[in-house]
């Protein structure tokens, strides 16, 4: 597809000065903002991945509270940590967060460009840009889906954009410039754009040859697949039985209820379990991860010798344990005040 917007003309005279005089007028406040330090920036834009930042406050607050340093962080128990990732998802983030600080730790300082930064687990161009450009104030660029519908837009291209970015971020506060690119494109140059108050709208090239609909190219999202799961909910008057996510899976390291994969038409039949009493059903839940929704029938039995893998845990500790959002929502209904006797149950 071929455009007629002047790229030549874009390269000689962009000027990000409204950009940055708009951001620092209307900039969010977020607690990543302040106190920046290397370790906070890398925190807050690793969990910033994959989600709204509404989400990630009050779990960066939280966070920084238990693992105020990055030595704090290292040296903490990977369960530990996982918990306190518990509901954030997409684990491996946290996971490669992880081994990646006992790095940094183990040299002694922190990465100091781009190749360094790439180098450690789970980091890639995003990310070691953001540290470089917020924690450290270089010249780097930080490439996501907001700044890059931004740029796309603005200079009427899809590839590239990197090159053409830096060379338009100022000498002087290029981070400034930088996050400002973010925050546009999270509050303005949306999916469906505010032109008319876009401090970038004179400088920008599909607004300038009416082409803003046709950028950023639309690529086609995945299905999502629908899986059906039977819960056993098994417990034996003091302790539930549970077990741990399987390695190499999407809930790796995960406390988990067993469950059955079940076909759509057999989910809302119930088998019985070899030495299980049944007690009934809870209300069915549902939990997206990746490309999947998961549909969960929780089923509860009373009994002492189930034939499935796991182990028995005390009801007191489980509140300690790292689950997945969907079977944490069961657990929580569970064990809530009271309710131990309307599902049949005796705590103790």
């Amino acid at each position: 597809m071929q455009f007629s917007c002047r790229i030549g003309i874009l390269l000689r005279y962009m000027d990000f000065k409204p950009l940055t005089d708009w951001f620092l007028q209307r900039k969010r406040s977020f607690p990543w903002r302040e106190n920046i330090t290397p370790y906070s920036v890398w925190v807050s834009e690793v969990m910033l991945q994959q989600t709204r930042a509404d989400v990630v406050r009050n779990y960066y607050l939280a966070w920084m509270q238990k693992f105020p340093t990055l030595e704090a962080f290292a040296s903490a128990k990977e369960e530990e940590v996982i918990k306190a990732w518990e509901g954030l998802g997409y684990y491996s983030r946290v996971k490669n967060l992880h081994k990646a600080a006992k790095i940094v730790v183990s040299l002694g300082r922190w990465p100091q460009t781009k190749e360094e930064w790439l180098d450690l687990p789970g980091v890639g161009p995003y990310t070691a840009g953001a540290v470089l450009s917020f924690a450290f104030h270089q010249k780097a660029v930080a490439l996501d889906a907001n700044v890059h519908r931004v740029a796309s837009r603005l200079y009427c291209k899809e590839k590239g954009l990197d090159a053409l970015i830096e060379a338009h971020l100022p000498d002087d506060q290029p981070y400034v410039a930088m996050e400002a690119l973010i925050e546009l494109g999270a509050l303005v140059c949306k999916k469906t754009p505010l032109c008319a108050v876009c401090p970038l709208k004179l400088e920008c090239a599909a607004f300038k040859e009416n082409q803003i609909h046709l950028f950023p190219l639309v690529k086609k999202r995945a299905p999502i697949t629908h899986l059906y799961r039977h819960l056993y909910c098994i417990f034996d008057g003091k302790r539930l039985f549970l077990q741990k996510g399987e390695k190499g899976k999407a809930m790796a390291d995960l406390w988990q209820f067993p469950y059955k994969e079940v076909l759509e038409k057999s989910f809302d039949q119930i088998e019985p379990l070899e030495n299980m009493e049944f007690l009934g059903c809870l209300d069915q839940k549902e939990h997206t991860f990746t490309r999947y929704r998961a549909f969960l029938r929780p089923l509860l039995f009373y009994g002492q010798n189930p034939h499935l893998d796991g182990e028995w845990i005390d009801i007191d500790k489980v509140k300690d344990l790292a689950f997945s959002s969907g079977h944490r929502r069961v657990l929580e209904e569970i064990v809530k005040e009271g309710q131990w006797e309307i599902f049949g149950l005796r705590k103790g």
